[in-house]
């Protein structure tokens, strides 16, 4: 914990000892930056980020976390893979670069300004649910899944491309798409597919 300065963490990081581990900047402009991997040493340790107004920036991959949670008041940066037991992102902006896979749980994403959504996100049966304005950039094709089972979709926020080359698959497998917005209404998206849903509304 600092009071509203800087966390660095350059090299890769093994959680142990300690089940929930809190990495917080304070209320402040403090930022968080992990260069290295990060996981844990058996997989039920949960990891929490708090980086108030300041920027949170992961550039490794992070893997065999029970739940991993991020609240920051600016920009959340993930550019490598995120493959853990459940997610829960809050920020300003939201800027995924790699793809995202919740083997146990839900993915939630929460971004007040937008969220830039450049590679695939998956759950096992379980919920996926952004809340906010969506950008289609990076891949040009990007599937959201929840799997063959129960799990829904769910998009409060307008959902637009980067430019008219992005496509946007959705699978629900046997649970429902919910979009509450516009699709298209500043830059349309090249392909929107529902593969699979029980009910698309």
């Amino acid at each position: 914990t600092t009071k509203n300065s800087d966390i660095t963490l350059s090299g890769n990081v093994i959680l142990d000892t300690i089940e929930d581990l809190t990495l917080s900047t304070g209320s402040g402009a403090g930022k968080i930056s992990v260069t290295g991997t990060i996981k844990s040493d058996n997989g039920s340790r949960n990891l929490i980020m708090t980086a108030g107004t300041g920027n949170l920036e992961l550039s490794g991959n992070i893997s065999d976390i029970n739940t991993f949670k991020v609240e920051t008041g600016n920009t959340f940066q993930a550019d490598g893979t995120i493959t853990v037991g459940n997610i829960d992102i809050t920020s300003s902006t939201i800027d995924i670069n790699n793809n995202i896979t919740a083997n146990t749980g839900i993915v939630a994403l929460t971004g007040s300004t937008g969220i830039n959504l450049g590679a695939d996100i998956t759950t096992t049966d379980n919920d996926l649910i952004i809340t906010g304005n969506i950008t289609r950039d990076n891949n040009n094709d990007l599937t959201l899944s929840t799997g063959a089972g129960a799990g829904n979709i769910i998009i409060d926020g307008t959902i637009n491309g980067s430019d008219a080359s992005k496509n946007l698959d959705l699978n629900a497998g046997a649970g429902n798409v919910e979009i509450k917005k516009s699709i298209g209404n500043t830059t349309s998206l090249d392909n929107f597919t529902v593969i699979n849903a029980a009910q698309v509304s």
